[in-house]
């Protein structure tokens, strides 16, 4: 091939290279990004980008091979009967988005060029696809993706297990899940929490956060309180987000440590700026109560706004709460439809508020 392109150069070729050169590009990229989202479109931060790109550039490249084809049925040149049944297919087709009443003329044809600036485009977007996929998610998606689509969880486990077993932190996480949720066998919380123990090790954020909830429950493991905020410290200080909101209300509660208004503050800002729904829920309610940050019943009330829009439940029946508690009568119209939503939402505890305010009236 190289030399066929190297030929074609001397020759003076050049447009047809570059011709050669992005449908071979465009072929390659499309097998990248199809193999990318079987084994795993949910772990890939670009993957709607990654796989716009080549499509798009696919698009032009095809519209180029179409307006070539039509201008040379319009030039009377010498072409194939096969090629002279394919543009009357085309020019069907293609009439019901383009008009081809034009002189041969007047007909630009786009450049090569075009396609390469996109081409160049999807292999910087793929470079940053690659680099935020891991070869460990590469072999536990390949080794296990088939059978969580057919939804064969027990074969799953098997197929997982040695990789786990090897150090593989996505197959540990997954048979983690698989075994609390009683996937593809019992639910078995005790080796649920082994294979969160073994990601934990290696580091990973959410096997430290789900290991947590089971020793603060004392779920598959002995019950330890201090463990478990020292876990879920640990998760959020790695960045796993809804660790955030939970390690806010252990500094606010006190609960297995010593109080700290401004550290639950902090970390509830923290989760909520990266759009944790429990995390906003607590700093909507300590801007209302001014716990550690001066009182704003302003701010908070634009916040139980914003979460009230998301149908959050929890979120409206506090909301109605505050706002009877402040003012029964001047709010007692918002705070029912707040109650009546987060009803409908299926928060039963405003449910139940709701009929004791009604029966409290009547």
């Amino acid at each position: 091939m190289l030399v066929s392109f190297v030929c074609c150069l001397v020759r003076g070729e050049g447009v047809f290279v570059l011709k050669l050169i992005n449908r071979f590009l465009y072929t390659i990229q499309g097998l990248v990004i199809f193999l990318l989202f079987f084994v795993g479109v949910d772990e890939i931060s670009y993957s709607v980008i990654a796989l716009f790109f080549p499509l798009l550039g696919m698009l032009t490249d095809y519209c180029i091979f179409v307006s070539e084809i039509v201008d040379a049925d319009r030039q009377k040149r010498n072409i194939s009967t096969r090629l002279s049944f394919l543009i009357g297919k085309y020019k069907t087709s293609f009439r019901l988005f383009l008009k081809f009443d034009y002189e041969p003329s007047s007909l630009k044809k786009p450049r090569p060029i075009v396609s390469l600036v996109i081409n160049v485009l999807c292999i910087l977007i793929l470079i940053g696809v690659a680099l935020d996929f891991s070869y460990g998610k590469f072999v536990f998606y390949t080794r296990g993706g088939f059978y969580d689509f057919v939804s064969n969880y027990s074969a799953e486990r098997d197929s997982l297990e040695e990789i786990a077993l090897e150090g593989n932190i996505p197959a540990q996480l997954r048979l983690g899940y698989l075994c609390k949720e009683g996937l593809g066998g019992d639910v078995d919380y005790r080796k649920s929490a082994e294979w969160y123990a073994m990601a934990e090790k290696l580091g990973s954020a959410k096997a430290a956060y789900e290991l947590g909830l089971l020793y603060r429950k004392g779920t598959g493991v002995l019950k330890n309180c201090s463990l478990s905020f020292s876990l879920f410290k640990e998760a959020a200080h790695k960045g796993y987000v809804q660790s955030m909101g939970v390690l806010s209300f252990y500094y606010y509660t006190g609960m297995c440590n010593v109080k700290d208004f401004g550290l639950a503050y902090k970390w509830a800002k923290i989760g909520a700026s990266k759009g944790d729904i429990a995390s906003k829920i607590m700093i909507a309610d300590y801007f209302y109560r001014g716990i550690g940050i001066e009182k704003d019943v302003l701010k908070a009330k634009l916040i139980y706004n914003e979460l009230d829009n998301l149908d959050v439940s929890y979120a409206q029946f506090e909301f109605a709460k505050k706002l009877l508690e402040e003012d029964a009568e001047k709010n007692k119209v918002e705070a029912i439809k707040l109650l009546q939503r987060a009803s409908g939402n299926g928060d039963e505890d405003a449910e139940e508020f709701l009929s004791k305010l009604e029966i409290k009236e009547n």
